[in-house]
């Protein structure tokens, strides 16, 4: 029998080499982990703007959103100004802009505000809602000649690249450090991971 004895090091205690090694293999066996939020958003908001989404891709380098209108004439995507205002608020509003709960300073209980409404995620409740939404909320402030239609597609470019964004982050160096820091990862001194069970990478 022998004794061997290895010399572990925390990801700040690396070499610059040994720590971009780290982050390569760390960032060949990672993925993205935000796409089904992602896609509650937007399935949502087609659901609420009575589209239908043909298909949709987003990444490092951007991304897009393919729909339709529901209805075959398209009249929809055609409303602009303040016909289309009249639309959003009749039809839009109330999803969007949700009435304020608050607790009863005499009962104690939860109450709906009937006065005060607030944009909180409205769709789902994830931060990406706020994204897709920001044209629209842009609009209601200050209605245009923009069409229902390009509106929509400014609304989808956003998702698109808050998603880009958050994934180029999520698979950032940056990230990866934070990650292996919180999480007390060890490595070697070549900035392999060290598993526990098993050795060495």
């Amino acid at each position: 029998m022998r004794e061997v004895t290895i010399k572990l090091f925390t990801i700040g205690e690396l070499s610059e080499e040994a720590q971009n090694k780290a982050y390569s293999n760390w960032r060949g066996s990672e993925y993205y982990t935000g796409d089904g939020e992602n896609r509650k958003t937007l399935d949502a908001f087609a659901r609420l703007f009575r589209i239908r989404v043909k298909n949709w891709e987003y990444g490092a380098h951007g991304g897009y959103v393919k729909f339709y209108f529901t209805d075959d004439n398209n009249v929809m995507g055609e409303m602009s100004g303040i016909r289309l205002l009249k639309w959003l608020y009749n039809n839009i509003y109330e999803e969007i802009f949700p009435t304020k709960y608050y607790w009863g300073k005499k009962t104690g209980k939860k109450r709906r505000s009937k006065i005060m409404r607030e944009a909180n995620c409205p769709l789902t409740g994830y931060c990406i809602d706020e994204d897709i939404l920001e044209p629209i909320y842009r609009f209601l402030e200050r209605p245009d000649d923009t069409a229902f239609y390009d509106l929509l597609d400014q609304c989808f470019e956003s998702w698109a690249g808050a998603c880009s964004r958050d994934v180029e982050f999520c698979l950032s160096f940056e990230n990866f450090m934070e990650t292996a820091e919180i999480n007390g990862y060890e490595y070697l001194g070549c900035g392999n991971f060290f598993h526990y069970h098993g050795g060495a990478a």
